[in-house]
């Protein structure tokens, strides 16, 4: 589930995952990394702001550790795509198995860290006509099912690209973090297009 859409038509669905496992990481440090992230390349929830990108959170404590899911759900719109028709979405479900709190020791300092194993799921899509401005139009309304076909294909096809693009440099960032903090090996499984497309 995304953010609610009540108008408008989601556009070049894609679907990434990113698994993690075995080696210590910082699961606070990691949090705050995807969250900025987020925000400085103009992404946030559906109020404007980042106090409600987790849509989801559930937590379950077992004897191999805790078992932790959340969803974030959050959307770029006219600031970034410079149109009131275009909006960017990026979705992710995080789950994390059977985490624990271990110590290492780095440069001869013992550094509290977590252990488990972590699988993230990113999904990300193109809504044109976020607003409903064409699909409530006097004029265009009654042509809206082929309209943005022959008059917007151009435009659409350019979004949709920008919009697999932030999906595609979320998840590179994700795994370069991984990979720089030495947090272990990252494997990303590739889904093909999903929703509707052009």
């Amino acid at each position: 589930m995304g953010i609610r859409v009540t108008n408008g038509k989601v556009v070049g669905k894609i679907r990434l995952d990113l698994r993690h496992k075995n080696t210590p990481f910082n699961m606070k440090a990691l949090y705050e990394f995807m969250h900025d992230w987020l925000l400085e390349e103009g992404f946030h929830d559906d109020t404007g702001s980042d106090k409600f990108l987790e849509r989801y959170y559930w937590q379950q404590t077992t004897e191999r550790g805790k078992n932790i899911w959340f969803w974030w759900r959050t959307y770029a719109g006219e600031e970034k795509t410079k149109s009131s028709y275009f909006e960017y979405h990026i979705d992710m479900d995080f789950q994390i198995l059977g985490m624990q709190d271990v110590e290492v020791v780095i440069k001869d300092k013992k550094v509290k860290l977590n252990k488990a194993e972590i699988i993230i799921t990113l999904r990300g899509y193109m809504v044109f006509d976020p607003k409903g401005l064409l699909s409530k139009h006097p004029i265009i309304k009654t042509m809206y099912h082929i309209f943005p076909r022959f008059w917007l294909h151009k435009e659409i096809d350019m979004h949709k690209a920008a919009a697999r693009k932030e999906l595609y440099d979320f998840y590179a960032a994700l795994k370069k973090y991984f990979e720089q903090q030495n947090f272990g090996d990252t494997f990303p499984n590739f889904h093909p297009n999903m929703g509707i497309g052009h």
